[in-house]
């Protein structure tokens, strides 16, 4: 019995060799990253990256506190008043390194920074400056908070009312420092098209490539979908009466080059030379008549 006990255990033995050899492998392999990639990620975490393009996302943040999105304003001014769909609330928030982001304002093109005093201030000039990058981290409930790279105890936060509050009285938690990104209305998603809005009628208008591809647009209600579904009927219209527009024009130069203009005939009252060598003819046959008859 105990024979035959110590030969039902030999495979499973054997098994379990092979995967703790298995185990000890990776476990090597793991190292080997560690040691490679470790010195990079403390060193990117630290440092900018300035070689590699930063990776943009465009957002609107939604504070909690003032329940209202952040704006960089033309004046320099930074508040959280913003509503939805606002075009300075629109905001570019850029990849410097792992886990550092620069935030922009997309109509202003204004970095959101932090000075020395600890307020709230908006830069021309702060894409190589430190007080003007921020670690990105989520907090318990979901939400992101931003605090700057030179001092960890300095965040970004507003009151109820949107205003700047302190950046050196927060602390991780609180409300005035937490946001969530919010996407705009309409996002487009499109590979060889491009917007452009007329100055005339302000109406956004799109110029097509040679490939014909799709739009992906994601739409908060059933009555944005439906507008937008109006205006692409519209500027369908608009396009084929441009196209019978230019079609019409373009017969009729055609036909303008087509027509053969009539011939003019050459009378000898209206050019003078044609009118003297006639005269000077019927003179020359006058004398000749006269000598005969003589």
């Amino acid at each position: 019995m105990a024979r035959n006990m110590n030969i039902a255990w030999l495979p499973l033995l054997v098994i379990l060799s092979i995967s703790v050899q298995d185990s000890f492998e990776k476990s090597d392999d793991e190292l080997l990253e560690q040691r490679f990639f470790e010195p990079m990620y403390k060193k990117g975490k630290t440092t900018t990256d300035p070689k590699s393009l930063p990776f943009r996302r465009v957002t609107q943040l939604y504070s909690r506190n003032s329940r209202e999105h952040i704006r960089i304003l033309p004046n320099r001014k930074i508040d959280a008043m913003g509503k939805d769909g606002d075009k300075y609330a629109k905001i570019i928030i850029e990849s410097d390194n792992f886990g550092r982001v620069r935030i922009r304002g997309a109509a202003t093109n204004y970095y959101l920074c932090i000075d020395k005093r600890g307020q709230i201030r908006a830069r021309v000039k702060g894409r190589r400056k430190d007080n003007c990058i921020f670690r990105e981290h989520f907090a318990e409930n979901a939400f992101t908070e931003f605090t700057s790279v030179n001092k960890n105890n300095l965040y970004i936060a507003f009151n109820r009312r949107g205003r700047q509050r302190a950046c050196n009285k927060t602390r991780s938690g609180m409300k005035a420092v937490q946001f969530i990104e919010r996407p705009l209305r309409f996002q487009w998603l499109y590979k060889g098209r491009k917007t452009r809005k007329n100055k005339r009628n302000g109406q956004i208008e799109q110029g097509f490539s040679n490939q014909s591809q799709t739009i992906c647009i994601t739409v908060k209600s059933w009555r944005e979908w439906r507008k937008y579904l109006k205006w692409r009927k519209q500027q369908k219209k608009l396009r084929r009466k441009r196209k019978s527009k230019l079609l019409a024009e373009r017969k009729k130069v055609r036909e303008m080059s087509t027509v053969v203009p009539p011939m003019i005939p050459r009378d000898s009252t209206t050019n003078p030379r044609i009118s003297q060598s006639m005269s000077t003819r019927s003179s020359s046959s006058n004398t000749r008549m006269s000598s005969t008859k003589q």
